[in-house]
């Protein structure tokens, strides 16, 4: 009897049994198509890439006998919120991999700089602002969700969400928000990473998310460590919030002593906590990624949640650090002598603050986006400015200092100028000074490509400079990847026009340095 005739025998019995007539496929050993009937599992994997901690891939597990031959990204439909309105948005996939039953779907980690992102975005002639919706994001733009999972975005009367009256943002999300369907499927079908509220949906076919850089070989909060230094706030939290990196053979029982590096990030993504305990701890890791680039370089490694607002009357965020530092030093083998800060906006204020209260404490400083000698205890976030008493301290305790500035956002000039005659006057070397007092400045043009401000230094420096040399301003961005048109060598200068300002260029004119470290060298190699 042919292949072809027991078919139609079988489908008669099938028949006249009342079975579904799909169950013969297996019968006879055909393909089913892909669908969410036919998913055993789905992982997601988070990892950093230049806008912070991002999905990066998926895996989906099949099952039965399921045709992968021909899937392509156009066979799956992936949504999440998105980082500048939470409304679901589509997720760019790059390509499909396929290996047995399991199909990966890699993720667009490139640039998701809107259409109507702007190129001159202030000063006296602008185009439009700088604009990006980055999608699979875990920190949130303008948007946040409440202890009760309520999502805050916007004044609309309109929407589906709340009105934010808070002003807060930057929240680290609980979970991604991933929905997955097939073509031919519909979003009401889709498999869900997260319930209504964003928490995780236990009870789909996601697995919990992969994120890289946490757990035990990566960062680890304060809590899950039992560190518990004690907060001057008094909204909520008894402890000091933050995270800690242990590097590869690390041992406390050891006389080694480990450079200790601590990064700050900026005011709206500080810490913050609602009365009802709404808060965005984790926001100071995910955002602009500077934490996770430390990994690997021998050194222990902290973010420490500081508030920008909120706390308290008695809140002192500088004795925090400080006591957080002390810990580190007493318990956990962190050398005294090599202690860096790196600031990100409000966080070099709080970086230049604690370096002033206690000087000599901090060996280095890290600034992106803010400005040198900016940030005295007690006083209101922009006027704690440094003067001869705060500068002749520092230059005495001979503390090292590299800013970054972008072209049309923080301008260090006269700042550098000002640091460089204190250090001379306090007797260093030329040479010396060359070595460790330093401004940098990165083109416009490289923040465009991202649809982010000029503001957004932190993640230039940490994504493409930590560890590669800068070769001066003539630069683009290329599939996310630096390409320069022409390279200057260490020692040249360049320069930058700045911001037009009453019809100005405000660096117009000033020579910044070609150095010859990248910035993780110069922190943990220089003498």
């Amino acid at each position: 009897m042919s292949k072809k005739m027991i078919a139609i025998v079988m489908m008669v019995c099938m028949l006249i049994m009342g079975l579904p007539l799909s169950s013969l496929a297996a019968t006879d050993n055909s393909k089913m198509e892909p669908a969410l009937s036919h998913v055993k599992s789905i992982q997601a994997y988070s990892d950093l890439a230049f806008y912070g901690q991002k999905l990066t891939k998926v895996e989906i597990k099949y099952s039965g006998n399921v045709d992968l031959t021909n899937v392509t990204a156009d066979t799956y439909t992936l949504l999440d919120r998105g980082y500048s309105n939470p409304d679901f948005t589509e997720v760019t996939i790059d390509s499909v991999d396929v290996k047995g039953k399991t199909v990966t779907l890699n993720i667009n980690v490139d640039t998701e700089a809107l259409e109507n992102n702007g190129y001159i975005y202030t000063g006296d002639v602008v185009d439009g602002p700088r604009a990006k919706n980055p999608v699979g994001l875990y920190s949130t733009g303008p948007w946040y969700r409440d202890v009760e999972g309520v999502i805050y975005f916007g004044n609309s009367a309109v929407d589906q969400y709340e009105n934010n009256t808070t002003g807060k943002g930057y929240q680290t999300r609980e979970s991604l928000e991933l929905k997955l369907f097939h073509a031919g499927e519909t979003s009401a079908e889709a498999a869900c990473l997260a319930n209504e509220d964003g928490s995780y949906n236990e009870n789909g076919l996601w697995l919990p998310t992969m994120d890289a850089n946490y757990g035990k070989k990566g960062f680890q909060s304060f809590e899950a460590l039992g560190i518990e230094v004690p907060t001057t706030a008094t909204d909520g939290d008894d402890f000091v919030k933050g995270w800690a990196y242990f590097p590869k053979g690390y041992s406390e029982n050891s006389s080694k002593k480990y450079p200790l590096i601590i990064t700050i990030t900026g005011g709206g993504t500080s810490y913050w906590r609602l009365p009802d305990g709404t808060n965005n701890f984790g926001t100071g890791l995910n955002f602009d990624g500077s934490g996770f680039r430390w990994m690997d370089s021998g050194a222990i490694v902290l973010n420490i949640h500081d508030r920008s607002t909120g706390g308290g009357s008695e809140y002192k965020f500088w004795e925090d650090d400080y006591n957080v530092i002390q810990y580190f030093i007493n318990e956990y083998n962190a050398d005294p002598e090599a202690i860096t800060l790196s600031g990100n906006s409000r966080g070099t204020i709080a970086a230049n603050t604690i370096a002033s209260e206690y000087p000599g404490l901090i060996n280095t400083l890290v600034l992106n986006n803010g400005s040198m000698g900016t940030g005295i205890a007690g006083l209101d976030m922009f006027a704690g400015v440094w003067g001869a008493e705060e500068w002749q301290a520092a230059a005495e305790n001979g503390m090292s200092i590299w800013a970054f500035d972008g072209e049309l956002d923080t301008n260090n000039i006269a700042l550098y100028q000002t640091a460089i005659a204190y250090y001379e006057a306090a007797g260093w070397s030329d040479e010396w000074i060359a070595e460790n007092l330093r401004l940098t400045g990165f083109p416009t043009q490289l923040y465009y490509y991202w649809g982010e401000t000029d503001h957004s230094t932190t993640k230039m420096t940490y994504w493409y400079f930590y560890d590669n040399l800068y070769y001066g301003p003539d630069v683009e961005i290329v599939d996310g990847e630096l390409v320069y048109n022409s390279k200057l060598e260490v020692g040249d200068t360049y320069q930058l026009k700045g911001k037009l300002t009453n019809g100005d260029y405000v660096k117009d004119g000033f020579d910044y340095i070609i150095y010859g470290e990248t910035l993780c060298d110069w922190v943990l190699t220089r003498d």
